[in-house]
């Protein structure tokens, strides 16, 4: 699967994601956005999964969000509802990372995983309080590179490309993931901002993602890793 990371701050929330599109054969397909945004609310939502499906969940609860006018209608009403009918429907191997801004509480993010494999039941949605991240990074790696960094409100906007260059040098069950750019979304109170932090134009659609040519060895990793402190 792909990746992002999302970081809740008390002055915003933050979402580092991917660009890539591939197909069952890993083969890249396209270079696309992954994240879908209100333009009437502070709300951004990411996920990993078969992109079509992941969209099409995406862009329901934005339409809602635009129509209600209201984050808080959104999470309270909306949300609770909408997830038992994807549960209804077997929607499987999705997950999804939620970054908004209340009306009454302020920042908020949140996580749902259709699998429960994530220390998540399957179709939980739960709030978050720091850090999340859906890579294949495993927590002790992702300490190890940036620690409580995290909590910095400026880390990914300095850091966020070395990060995710790191995480697409970790191959997902032998083929790699995670490619075409490396976008942050940014959400305040005043609304949503994406900007491209890279981009990896040796990624390209036809061919598999291979961002190395060969496995990252051990001096070139901790380079890496000085590069994402």
């Amino acid at each position: 699967m792909s990746a992002f990371i999302a970081v809740k701050h008390p002055s915003r929330v933050q979402l580092l994601t991917d660009g890539a599109r591939y197909d069952q054969d890993h083969v890249l397909t396209g270079v696309v956005c992954k994240i879908w945004s209100a333009a009437r609310v502070p709300l951004a939502i990411t996920g990993r999964g078969n992109l079509q499906v992941v969209e099409h969940i995406a862009r329901e609860i934005i339409a809602e969000a635009e129509v209600a006018g209201s984050v808080d209608h959104v999470v309270e009403t909306h949300l609770p509802e909408y997830v038992e009918d994807i549960r209804t429907a077997g929607v499987k191997d999705c997950d999804f990372g939620i970054a908004a801004w209340s009306e009454t509480t302020g920042p908020a993010m949140y996580y749902l995983d259709t699998n429960g494999q994530f220390s998540t039941r399957a179709y939980e949605l739960r709030s978050k309080d720091d850090i999340w991240c859906a890579s294949e990074l495993t927590g002790k790696e992702l300490y190890d590179l940036a620690g409580a960094r995290f909590l910095d409100d400026t880390y990914l906007d300095d850091k966020g490309a070395e990060l995710m260059e790191i995480i697409r040098s970790k191959p997902t069950q032998g083929y790699y993931s995670v490619g075409g750019h490396c976008q942050l979304t940014t959400v305040t109170a005043k609304g949503v901002e994406t900007v491209t932090l890279r981009r990896w134009p040796q990624d390209r659609v036809g061919s598999r993602i291979d961002p190395t040519r060969k496995p990252m060895n051990r001096h070139e990793r901790r380079a890496a890793a000085r590069r994402a402190a």
